[in-house]
């Protein structure tokens, strides 16, 4: 029985050194990555940063001292992503930081933005009731990036921590029309209260698309609807085997519909304007074949630089209909398909901090392509 004991005892010393030899040897392989979290002014240690470093081996989280300062220890050798947030600050990151065996990252540091807060409630306009579940964004107005809430059952919602700018807010709930807010400045530090958003069910419109006999339907055609003053509010569908469809919940404004058949876009003559309540049926379309293609070259000043995300707008100057929209892309290039030939336009580019520019007495031409350049100054 003794020697039993005996056996026991070294098979578990045995295990022991075994563990702690393991042990040893990954603590060995492990580095640390160091730094230190400031406020804007690059000099204000923030205490109680939380620190997080993101790698699938070994994610590690600490938080920062009296004087700002983090360590993350006992990380295994990778390549990590470091998060730093705080209250009252913007989030930040740093990624492809390496850590090496046995060795320290060090100077990871950041400097953190301090943040805003906006605050309000939605409500019913019929009868002022409150809205809860409503998915409330603020989004920037100048790179689309946003930060979103959902409101309580009193109707309240509360979005911190949004970086200092220029917003819009959108609120939208099930069987309402969207609602926006323009102009809202986020300031460092700051909250903005009282944001009381009023939902109503906003209009419709309905129709069919047709082939040029104006009987034959046309199925999986694309109809957007574009708001001429809110260009973050556009509404997409699709016509269904029959050449209909219908858009409901349209936010009241005034709106520009198009039809897109393949890389061809068909307007709709005129502007449409929505108030709530609005039903407006039979907005159809007979899609004419002889267009063409028009593509709009936006640049700076230098004539090198490519303007993104300036608005072009082409209309007919000599017969009815003829809207068309667009936006450039990253490379200031904007293609507008599915233009109606043999007539003249003009063509209006726009963006937010640019001179409008305007060009009149352009020709297309069916089946051909339109090439024009335009310059745009800073206010």
């Amino acid at each position: 029985m003794g020697r039993v004991k005996n056996i026991v005892f070294v098979l578990i010393i045995g295990l022991w050194i075994t563990f702690s030899t393991i042990v040893g040897i990954a603590h060995a392989k492990s580095g640390f990555i160091s730094g230190h979290v400031y406020d804007v002014d690059g000099q204000t240690p923030i205490r109680g940063a939380i620190v997080r470093g993101v790698s699938v081996i070994s994610p590690k989280k600490t938080a920062t001292d009296i004087n700002g300062y983090y360590i993350l220890k006992e990380l295994g050798t990778d390549i990590y992503l470091v998060e730093v947030s705080a209250n009252g600050y913007v989030n930040a990151s740093k990624g492809n930081v390496s850590v090496r065996e046995s060795h320290i990252t060090g100077n990871i540091d950041f400097i953190l933005l301090k943040s805003g807060t906006i605050s309000g409630a939605v409500f019913k306009e019929i009868d002022s009731s409150p809205i809860s579940g409503s998915n409330v964004k603020i989004i920037s107005t100048d790179n689309g990036n946003f930060w979103h809430s959902i409101s309580e059952n009193d109707g309240s919602f509360t979005i911190p921590g949004i970086i200092p700018g220029s917003y819009i807010i959108c609120a939208e709930s099930v069987g309402f029309a969207k609602s926006f807010v323009h102009n809202i400045k986020i300031e460092p530090g700051k909250e903005i209260e009282n944001i009381n958003i009023d939902l109503n069910s906003g209009g419709s419109v309905s129709g069919n698309i047709f082939e040029g006999d104006g009987v034959t339907p046309i199925s999986n055609a694309m109809i957007f609807l574009y708001d001429i003053n809110n260009p973050i509010n556009f509404l997409k569908e699709i016509s269904n085997a029959l050449g209909e469809y219908s858009f409901n919940f349209i936010p009241v404004g005034e709106y520009l519909i198009s039809c897109q058949i393949g890389e061809n876009n068909f307007p709709k003559d005129g502007n449409l304007f929505i108030t709530n309540g609005d039903n407006l049926s039979d907005v159809n379309f007979i899609i004419a074949q002889n267009t063409g293609l028009l593509n709009v070259k936006v640049k700076e000043s230098d004539l090198v630089t490519p303007v993104g995300g300036a608005k072009v707008i082409t209309f007919s100057m000599s017969i009815e209909g003829g809207y068309y929209y667009g936006e450039t892309n990253i490379d200031g290039i904007c293609n507008l398909s599915g233009i109606i030939a043999g007539t003249d336009y003009k063509i209006k580019v726009y963006k937010e901090g640019y001179i409008t520019e305007q060009i009149e007495n352009i020709i297309i031409t069916g089946n051909q392509t339109k090439v024009t350049e335009f310059i745009l100054n800073h206010e």
